[in-house]
Parts: structure tokens; sequence; C-alpha cells
């Protein structure tokens, strides 16, 4: 039985395509080896406290699923792309498509569907016609997953506003980071370090308020407004980052030693780890909900807003398409604005943003 064929379409920039078919699929080979390991793990932090007895489980936060990269290995045959042009065509267009850095769509078949990240193409030249490859993948999505759990509820997002004051809400453990009781054992040296990642996290934490507080709505907008709010949500996802980063290096560059505390004392060490805990766990709140507000500050941008029109119960993309368009052929640019996933169709009483040309 032939392989089935792999197909790689950027989702932005110049929308390149490419298909990998027969040998020249990964492991095109039949049998010849596992073609792809899609494997998952879930993101966790575990605490053990000092001075707790090992018979007591540790503290563990657990912070959602993640996917392992994935690594496509094969060889570009002549055979099969026709001859040595065809081989080059297809091996400098994934040149291309690594080195642009657009999100890309990969999919075999019905049982493989995700989206991702293009790390790097290595090819090993044997001869003009034969070219040996290994193709680095970060997934960020795997839509059968998704569709393997079902469709969520559909939820009405927060106004920008609301969602900023959240995201100030969950970063409070972080900016009183030097002040609550738990730092007191500190070494000032160590405090200072920690105030001046406080100092941007506020500043950014503040700017990004003031942008969402001058938003009514996403969808009435202006595009300068939107672009001042999705700065405000890049500098606060940067600065959470870089402060949880600061906070890290306290024990790793220390070795997790004594030497942070100015005093020794395990009830000290044990307020910190457990404060450290319930900070990250917020932390990683407030990095969910800023990527969602990045998402949508996208999506507005890409819109950019024609008109809206609301969904209505059973309705598919191209039926929206038709009554807003008069075809069917708008549905995936109607997707697109709508940042819409592989599968997922409207929702009932969801707002739709409609493009000016579809």
């Amino acid at each position: 039985m032939a392989a089935q064929p792999w197909t790689i379409l950027q989702l932005g920039g110049q929308k390149r395509k490419v298909v990998l078919k027969g040998w020249s699929a990964p492991r095109g080979r039949p049998r010849q080896s596992a073609f792809v390991s899609d494997g998952v793990q879930m993101r966790e932090q575990s605490t053990r406290y000092p001075d707790t007895d090992m018979s007591v489980p540790p503290t563990r936060h657990l912070f959602g699923g993640d996917y392992d990269d994935w690594m496509l290995e094969g060889r570009i045959r002549g055979r099969e792309e026709g001859d040595a042009a065809g081989v080059e065509a297809l091996v400098r267009t994934l040149r291309a498509m690594v080195l642009e850095g657009q999100a890309v769509q990969i999919t075999r078949g019905s049982h493989l569907a995700i989206q991702g990240l293009l790390k790097s193409f290595i090819p090993g030249r044997e001869s003009e016609s034969e070219v040996t490859y290994q193709l680095k993948v970060l997934v960020d999505i795997d839509f059968l997953d998704q569709t393997f759990s079902g469709a969520r509820e559909s939820t009405i997002p927060a106004a920008p506003a609301a969602s900023a004051q959240t995201v100030l809400a969950l970063c409070g453990p972080a900016l009183q980071a030097t002040s609550v009781p738990e730092a007191q054992g500190l070494r000032i040296g160590v405090l200072d370090f920690i105030d001046d990642a406080i100092g941007v996290l506020n500043g950014a934490i503040g700017q990004l308020v003031n942008a969402a507080n001058a938003i009514d709505s996403l969808e009435s907008a202006l595009s300068s407004d939107v672009k001042r709010l999705q700065a405000g949500v890049h500098q606060t996802k940067t600065a959470l980052l870089t402060f949880m980063s600061a906070v890290d290096a306290i024990d790793r560059d220390t070795g997790g030693n004594v030497d942070v505390f100015a005093r020794s004392s395990s009830t000290d060490r044990a307020a910190w780890c457990a404060y450290k805990a319930d900070m990250t766990a917020s932390a990683y709140k407030a990095l969910a909900l800023l990527a969602d507000e990045d998402r949508r500050t996208e999506i507005a941008l890409t819109g950019n807003q024609g008109t809206t029109t609301t969904a209505t119960g059973g309705e598919t993309w191209e039926a929206i398409s038709t009554r807003v368009y008069g075809g069917p052929s708008g549905a995936d640019a109607l997707r697109k604005a709508n940042g819409a996933k592989y599968g997922a169709l409207p929702q009932a009483g969801q707002t739709i943003h409609v493009p000016r040309a579809a």
C-alpha cells in the first residue's frame, strides 16, 4: 500500500504549499518505521517543601497539556517529483517556508491534522535527484484532539478593560513579591533583584490597562487603538516571563542553597517555596489570558471590521458567506477573520467579523 500524501500549507505570507507523496513522504517506504511520533505531555510544577516527610506527596500544579515536537524524515526522489529540477524546487520551497516563519497546517489523511511552525529543514544531498531530509515541526494545535474532546460551549469574551483588570489581579502575587511576609527572610540584594523585574512588569501592565480602557469593543475600535492594545499585551507577556525567570534564577544560580536568605530558617524557605508555587500558577493563568487577548486583537486587525453579523444555530461558514456575500466562496475569508480552528463551526449567537473583501 502506498504511503498517504502529506500536505504542508502556509497559513500566511506567500501561502506556499508542499505535497510529500509516495516515497518522498516521511518514511515513505511502507512499514519501514514509524513515520512520526506525535506525543503529548502535561505541563506541571512539583514542589517538595523543606523538612517535609518523604511520605507526603509533593504539591503539584498542572498548567495544561503540550505537544511534542515532530521530526519528519524521508527521502525526496526524482521518481516522485518528475526529475532533478522537481526535487530541487521542492527543497527550495521547504527552505523558504522555514525562513519565512509563517504558521503552517500539516495534514495526512484523516488521522493527522496539526498547526505549527517549521523550525528547521536539513537536506542531505545524495545526488541531484535524491535528497534525504529532516524537517522539525513545533506543534501548536492538534485539531483532531479538539474534535475528539468535542466542541466547547461558546462563551462571550470579556471586554478588553475587564480582561486587563483580570490580568492585573492575576499578576498581583508577582507585583507584591518583595512585600509579602514570605519574602522577609530574603537578603536585601535578592529583594532588589526581584524589585527591578517588578518595576518593568508594573509599567507594562499600566500600559496594557490604559490601552484597554480606551476600547469599548474590539468590533468597533480604531485600528490604531487595537494596535496599542496588542503592543500592551506583548509587553506584559514579555515582562511577566522575565519576572518569572528572575525568580527562578535565584535558586538556580545559588544551587538552591540557603545563601538567598538572611537567616537560616526552614520556615522561611518553606514559606517562600509555597509563595513561588502559588505565584507561578497565577502567572500561567495570566499568560493564557494574554495569549487569548493577543489572538482577539489579531483577529480584529486581520478582519479590519468591515461589519459584523450574528451566527444562528446550525449555520456553517459557507451559509454565512452566502448570506453576507451572496455566495459560499467567502467562507475561508470568514474563518480566517474569526480565527476559526480546523473543522470548527460557528456557534449560535457568536459575533462574526465580516471583512470588507472576501
